[in-house]
């Protein structure tokens, strides 16, 4: 899991960065800003959290295909956007 999918697994769930933080991680929001931003790795049972609150086996599952997944068309339009920005 990257930083984008991170993020776009928030916004699927939709909270707020400190909501997220908090329920998901356990963490503060400054942690959960830098997973996020790419400056530092995302924990393992936080990848695995948001695997259970978006009901899939694994948080790669959606990556190997699962087009139907609403986590893959929020992904993609997230990093279609940061391109576009880049």
């Amino acid at each position: 899991m990257d930083r984008i999918t991170l993020k776009a697994a928030r916004l699927i769930l939709m909270m707020k960065t400190e909501q997220a933080a908090d329920l998901i991680g356990g963490v503060s929001k400054r942690t959960w800003e830098r997973w996020e931003s790419g400056k530092t790795e995302i924990p393992t049972d936080t990848k695995e959290n948001i695997a259970i609150l978006l009901n899939t086996d694994s948080y790669d599952q959606w990556l190997a295909g699962r087009e139907d997944s609403g986590l893959n068309r929020e992904y993609w339009r997230l990093w279609k956007q940061q391109k576009n920005n880049a």
